[in-house]
């Protein structure tokens, strides 16, 4: 039985090291339904100006309507096979929205 068979969503760590300078993250808390759903949540969301922040499966990368968000010299990876996802714990059965709660930010 999954977490949505539940009613719940699971609680995720992300993590990666292709970006690890200024200015990136280097991991974030996710609600999900599934690790694989996990990997395709920005650590933002949303951008500054409430839009969502999605992986496009065509583009291979995470948009902001027609802007990539991440890119080689940004915050995040867009190579989903280097995000490292575990798995530590089940959300409460009030949460329903996918998305990032906690993030670790190195600003510069």
């Amino acid at each position: 039985m999954d977490a949505t068979e539940r009613g719940n969503m699971n609680i995720y760590r992300l993590s990666q090291k292709v970006n690890t300078g200024y200015d990136s993250f280097d991991s974030c808390i996710v609600l999900a339904e599934t690790s694989e759903a996990a990997k395709r949540i920005h650590p933002r969301t949303r951008d500054e100006y409430g839009n969502d922040i999605v992986y496009d499966e065509e583009k291979k990368g995470f948009y902001d309507g027609d802007y990539q968000i991440s890119d080689a010299y940004s915050s995040w990876t867009n190579d989903l096979d280097a995000i490292n996802v575990e798995l530590i714990g089940l959300a409460s059965p009030r949460f329903k929205t996918a998305r990032a709660i906690c993030a670790s930010f190195n600003a510069g």
